[in-house]
C-alpha cells in the first residue's frame, strides 16, 4: 500500500507507453521502485482533468542519473498510475 497526498493507494497501474520511447533502460521493476518512494509524500498537482489528476516526480536516482515519473490519480478510486518515466540530464548528480 502507498500513501500520497493522504489517500490509501492499494493498486499501481504501468502504462506501457514508456517501453517505446525508453524501454532500452527503463522496466516494470525499476518504475514500480521509483513508485515505492512516493509512499507517504506530499505531490504537488500540475494538472486536473476530471476524473483524473496529474503530477511528476523528480529527481529519482539510480546511482547518479536522474529520472522522472510522471503520474496520474483518479478520484474515488485506489490506485497509482504511471504514465511515463524517463532519465533526466539536467538533474543527474556528479559522477
Amino acid at each position: 500500500m502507498l500513501v500520497v497526498n493522504n489517500r490509501e493507494l492499494t493498486k499501481l497501474i504501468i502504462d506501457p507507453h514508456y517501453e517505446k520511447e525508453h524501454g532500452s533502460y527503463m522496466t516494470d521493476e525499476i518504475i514500480y521502485n521509483f513508485a515505492l518512494e512516493l509512499n507517504n509524500k506530499k505531490v504537488f498537482i500540475e494538472d486536473r482533468k476530471m476524473p483524473y489528476e496529474y503530477f511528476s516526480y523528480r529527481p529519482l536516482f539510480i546511482g547518479w542519473r536522474a529520472y522522472k515519473l510522471v503520474c496520474c490519480l483518479e478520484d474515488n478510486e485506489n490506485y497509482l498510475g504511471i504514465i511515463d518515466c524517463y532519465r533526466r540530464k539536467k538533474y543527474d548528480q556528479q559522477k
